[in-house]
């Protein structure tokens, strides 16, 4: 047994590194474990904000593609007069432009009556008529049709011929009565009808 005590205390202190090695070990391993898991779940979280961050790059390039695409129209429309503040000075210089080029006798005379919105219901309209009443006399119905196929062209503004009456005024032609309804889509405060 002597023999025993004596491998046991010469072997004492490489036992007790040998265990204190193990130990450490066992740590390294548990907390490089621990550490690792840690990373992974920190991977994770940044892997899921990473796809978030580009499904949302996605949608706003998608938006942008759908604001560029539609840009050219709107700039188009505001050209036009339908989108904003509406030119009625140009309406109306127009109008007597178109007809002093198409050779009528002068006996134009017209009304621009005040915008009024286009649904009677809405408190908040998200478009406005603007009637113009126009009267012609000694025109033949040849010429009011050159006439408003040349106003169809020059006026350049979205409008409609709401309604006409003809009467024989006498030997010189018709007397014409048409109401001519243009529209226009007021923008919110603020806005900018032209964007770059």
């Amino acid at each position: 047994m002597k023999e025993y005590q004596n491998i046991f205390r010469y072997s004492r202190t490489a036992l007790i590194i040998f265990s204190l090695s193990v130990l450490l070990g066992i740590g390294s391993i548990l907390a490089a474990s621990h550490f690792n898991t840690q990373a992974k779940l920190a991977l994770a979280q940044q892997q899921s904000a990473l796809q978030n961050t580009r499904a949302e790059i996605q949608t706003l390039t998608g938006d942008i593609e759908a604001i560029e695409k539609h840009l050219t129209g709107f700039k188009h429309l505001s050209n036009l007069g339908l989108i904003g503040n509406p030119n009625r000075e140009i309406w109306v210089e127009r109008l007597e432009a178109t007809h002093r080029q198409s050779g009528l006798p002068p006996t134009l005379r017209y009304s621009l009556n005040p915008p009024k919105p286009h649904s009677a219901d809405s408190s908040t309209p998200d478009a406005l008529d603007h009637d113009l009443q126009i009267e012609l006399s000694d025109i033949h119905e040849g010429e009011f049709l050159t006439f408003t196929d040349k106003l169809a062209t020059d006026w350049m503004a979205p409008y409609r011929i709401e309604n006409c009456s003809f009467q024989r005024s006498d030997e010189q032609g018709l007397k014409v009565d048409c109401t001519i309804r243009l529209f226009s889509i007021p923008l919110p405060p603020g806005a900018d009808a032209n964007p770059n």
